[in-house]
């Protein structure tokens, strides 16, 4: 809420083919690709992902909201 000025956050999980599949979307503002990892944040949740031998994309376009794809194998 405070960056992408959203009014609506969707948390997806879901069970398929042996692995964790996890959607987080909004309907703000986006982002440029290229400044997506700027912060510390995605760093972080990409490199527990790969601890975990999961996968992640995102995708995300000014004007076009956010939307954050995971899957994690089941352990």
């Amino acid at each position: 809420i405070k960056y992408a000025s959203a009014s609506e956050v969707l948390f997806q999980f879901r069970q398929t083919e042996g692995k964790h599949l996890i959607l987080i979307a909004d309907n703000g503002k986006g982002a440029e690709p290229s400044d997506l990892y700027k912060g510390i944040g995605l760093h972080n949740i990409s490199a527990r992902i790969n601890v975990l031998d999961g996968r992640s994309a995102i995708h995300t376009a000014p004007g076009q909201g956010f939307k954050l794809e995971i899957s994690l194998p089941f352990q």
